[in-house]
């Protein structure tokens, strides 16, 4: 329980070192990620879609695929997809914002893995480089 309570002493301690890592190259990533604000646009825009495309008529489609369907050949996609789940809607919506806020976490942990992953990339071309270089010539 002890530790809980030195965990800011320790980041605190930790952010000068965290510091003189930084790189601008890193903030260009990180601008570069949507914000939360976007993600919740997107996640709004998907459900509108997704909501169009459940009232597109699919009735044709089943008649071509399966001649001797029965059903109306203007029925939707909403009508074939919820016909059997009075809680097909709420599903559906809350799979779309839950996917979204998903890909918003990812990006959160995209913008503070950003800088570690380039340090580790670019430390493992100079090892690279460094062992090609250590190489005996084929003379």
């Amino acid at each position: 329980m002890r530790l809980l309570f030195l965990a800011p002493v320790f980041l605190l301690a930790a952010a000068p070192a965290a510091a003189q890592y930084h790189d601008s190259r890193d903030d260009e990533i990180v601008r570069a990620l949507p914000t939360p604000g976007e993600m919740a646009d997107v996640s709004d825009m998907i459900g509108r879609v997704m909501s169009a495309m459940m009232d597109i008529e699919i009735g044709g489609v089943v008649e071509a695929i399966d001649p001797g369907a029965r059903g109306p050949r203007d029925r939707t996609l909403r009508d074939m997809a919820g016909r059997d789940d009075p809680y097909f809607e709420d599903r559906m919506r809350r799979s779309v914002y839950g996917a979204v806020t998903d890909m918003g976490d990812i990006m959160t942990d995209i913008t503070i893995l950003t800088p570690r992953l380039r340090r580790s990339l670019e430390d493992l071309g100079r090892d690279v480089d460094d062992a090609v270089r250590d190489l005996p010539s084929r003379r």
